[in-house]
């Protein structure tokens, strides 16, 4: 597989195959020209190269094979019956292409594409994150104008033996950039270094990594740098998982093993990320970049009619909390970009203001304080979230929520 293209299979229901005339009338006249391709896949019924603002997607019709869900990330949340229907497939519309400078935005028109080609698909699976994708999420993320979370190109697999555990990301490198990896992490820490994962995937989707052996931050006292897969396995043979005898095709791709640098007498030296679970259990700052927060900030005023409908059946429910993330300018601000963002406990949604309790103390802003209740603008708006009895939910996810609602 080239994990430089980025791969959507749409697996269609049994005795399905649109031909290539219906799923180009699907398609419509938002694309701007398409033509009948020689595929690439020798086993193709059909395929077209589509071109949409200057940017080529090809679109497949290929044989399902049986397809199977089960060890992809995210089957354990799909029903049995789509289990079944998937290993009745007999065809698969495949959607796959190469990724500009704004991989987020050449995904959400990737999968707005799936959608309008396949809308009785069973199921869409991303191959190059190894994920299932229900067809729920893909139309909640394609009806919205607002792109989805960047966590979406990428997988995190935790490899478990009796030793450690081998952290690895899938779904990078069709973004520019090269896979994360952590090594001989103790079992137990995988859930605290979660967030340090993502903070560094988000980072190097957007601008690229830094050099081997550079040091950089994802937070607030969290230093890292990173070593090629290679060159770190050879200072150190893995006592766990990831080593040579786990370097196959897929696992052998350029990617860059997350390290703490160390200053000692004898100078700098690597040690693993676990060394930053303390501080990662304290809820430290972790940086997100401009852009990112500009789309979290969207998204989240976009599907906030249904934060405040959840709010006002649920809200006063047991086991049920409603959070917003407000973003206040700091201390001594330049600009309208220096902000902190601050997550607040709901009490009330009055119009466009929210009375709500800030729950973690401010780094940089001195005049707001940890406990302070108080009214404060929707407008500072950048991220909101709802804890519940099925789990946490935020605006990329909600759906998810949406559905057991409906289904209790």
């Amino acid at each position: 597989m080239d994990v430089t293209r980025s791969i959507l299979r749409a697996i269609l229901p049994a005795g399905t195959a649109p031909g290539v005339s219906q799923v180009r009338d699907r398609l419509g006249a938002r694309c701007e020209d398409m033509r009948c391709a020689h595929d690439r896949h020798a086993e193709a019924r059909w395929g077209l190269d589509l071109s949409v603002d200057d940017h080529v997607y090809h679109v497949a019709m290929v044989p399902s094979s049986g397809a199977r869900l089960d060890a992809h990330l995210g089957a354990k949340q799909l029903d049995e019956s789509v289990f079944a229907d998937a290993a009745e497939s007999d065809f698969t519309l495949l959607v796959e292409t190469e990724f500009g400078d704004d991989p987020l935005h050449d995904f959400h028109r990737q999968l707005g594409i799936v959608a309008r080609a396949a809308p009785d698909a069973v199921v869409v699976v991303d191959v190059n994150a190894c994920a299932v994708r229900s067809m729920q999420w893909l139309a909640d993320v394609t009806a919205s104008e607002t792109p989805p979370n960047p966590r979406y190109l990428y997988t995190v697999h935790y490899v478990f033996d009796d030793h450690a555990v081998w952290a690895h990301t899938h779904g990078l490198r069709r973004c520019g950039s090269i896979e994360l990896e952590m090594l001989d992490l103790p079992k137990g820490c995988a859930e605290a270094l979660n967030p340090l994962v993502c903070a560094v995937a988000a980072m190097w989707i957007e601008q690229g990594p830094p050099e081997s052996g550079e040091l950089f931050e994802a937070g607030k006292d969290l230093p890292l740098a990173w070593l090629p897969w290679r060159d770190a396995i050879a200072k150190k043979s893995p006592k766990g998982p990831g080593g040579m005898e786990d370097r196959d095709d897929i696992h052998g791709v350029p990617a860059g093993v997350l390290m703490v640098p160390k200053e000692s007498w004898t100078g700098r030296k690597m040690v693993c990320p676990s060394s930053l679970v303390p501080t990662l259990e304290r809820n430290p700052m972790l940086y997100v970049s401009n852009m990112e927060t500009a789309r979290m900030a969207l998204l989240a005023a976009e599907k906030l009619p249904r934060f405040a409908r959840l709010f006002a059946e649920l809200g006063h429910e047991e086991g049920w909390r409603f959070l917003v993330k407000l973003g206040y300018p700091v201390d001594g601000a330049r600009g309208d970009d220096e902000r902190e963002h601050l997550w607040f406990d709901v009490h009330a949604l009055e119009g466009d203001s929210v009375d709500a309790t800030l729950l973690n103390q401010p780094y940089y802003i001195d005049r707001m304080h940890e406990g302070q209740r108080a009214k404060h603008p929707l407008e500072k708006l950048s991220d909101w979230a709802i804890l519940s009895p099925h789990g946490r939910f935020g605006p990329d996810s909600v759906h998810a929520l949406d559905r057991r609602d409906a289904d209790a």
